[in-house]
């Protein structure tokens, strides 16, 4: 089976929010998420910018990518994850990352997502930040 790891630089922008490259791989990683309404994420709590500092400072410390914001996160649609999705706001938003502790801390930060895991890529969730949009 095919699958894919993300990796930093180069960065590309993706749905005018989210920022990754995909390189071709043959393992599965655990993803962990914060998921919020649009609204709130992108309008109420402008967290994009603290998501560009994290960027700037992950580029000066040389340090690789593993967060990203996925607008209508396709992994919604997994049937593990049938639960998360009906508690879900309709237009979502989600923060994913392989590092645990940057998901702790946006849950503390920002107090009102719902927050989870899941491996990837699988026959569910094939590309781990898909979006609907």
């Amino acid at each position: 089976m095919e699958s894919w790891a993300l990796t930093s630089p180069p960065i590309v922008k993706v749905n005018q929010y989210l920022f990754f490259i995909k390189h071709k791989t043959n393992y599965m990683a655990t993803y962990y998420y914060a998921l919020a309404s649009q609204k709130f994420l992108l309008e109420e709590e402008p967290f994009e910018e603290v998501l560009k500092e994290r960027r700037r400072d992950y580029a000066e410390k040389n340090k690789e990518i593993d967060f990203w914001q996925v607008i209508q996160p396709a992994f919604l649609n997994a049937p593990a994850l049938a639960e998360v999705k009906a508690k879900a706001p309709e237009k979502n938003v989600a923060i994913i990352s392989t590092n645990k502790s940057f998901i702790v801390w946006v849950k503390l930060r920002l107090e009102y997502v719902l927050t989870g895991e899941f491996e990837a890529p699988s026959d569910t969730i094939p590309d781990p930040l898909a979006s609907l949009d």
